[in-house]
């Protein structure tokens, strides 16, 4: 029972709650509650944009309630206190996340922080697999360049050495020609 009469609950300690965690445009992964799963969620690629929403319960006038945010990995600094308890990443990168919140009370105590991690996965292109695939075709690609270039060159030579051939029965023609005379 909460008793507004009360006035021994300035300083009594108290954590934000991370409600929420949205992907994409519809999708809600985390509703909130203990996280007993000790995996990282994965998200695909192509939902790279997340939506978190938080709370802290400290009852002294809601409104008066502040937050800052941090997504390690993401931003560089703690973001400036504001009373919004929702926050928007969108076009996350591939990599590991984890997105941090804190809160403040109308009496200025600050909340312990809350925590949610998470990864981006890699789109199909930027897989293992993919660049496999990508240095496959490079070598199939080296190897007709080498087999095409070796047909032009021998074409060449053979060219070259009828050309030599025919200069050569040229000359002797000639010679023959000189010593009949």
């Amino acid at each position: 029972k909460y008793d507004l009469t009360q006035n021994n609950f300035y300083n009594s300690e108290y954590s934000v709650l991370i409600r929420k965690v949205e992907v994409g445009s519809d999708s809600t992964i985390y509703y909130g509650g203990l996280l007993e799963n000790s995996n990282i969620p994965q998200i695909e690629f192509e939902n790279n944009s997340l939506r978190f929403t938080y709370a802290a319960p400290s009852y002294e006038d809601e409104t008066a309630n502040q937050y800052i945010t941090l997504l390690e990995n993401f931003d560089d600094d703690w973001s400036s206190w504001a009373p919004e308890n929702k926050r928007e990443y969108t076009n996350l990168s591939p990599g590991e996340y984890t997105f941090k919140v804190i809160a403040k009370n109308v009496f200025e105590i600050e909340s312990q922080q809350a925590s949610y991690s998470f990864e981006v996965l890699a789109p199909w292109y930027r897989t293992w697999f993919a660049y496999a695939i990508y240095l496959f075709i490079l070598g199939i690609g080296i190897f007709l360049v080498d087999r095409i270039q070796r047909k032009r060159l021998l074409h060449k030579a053979k060219e070259r050495m009828k050309i030599q051939e025919a200069e050569h029965r040229a000359e002797t023609a000639e010679l023959q020609a000189q010593a009949s005379e």
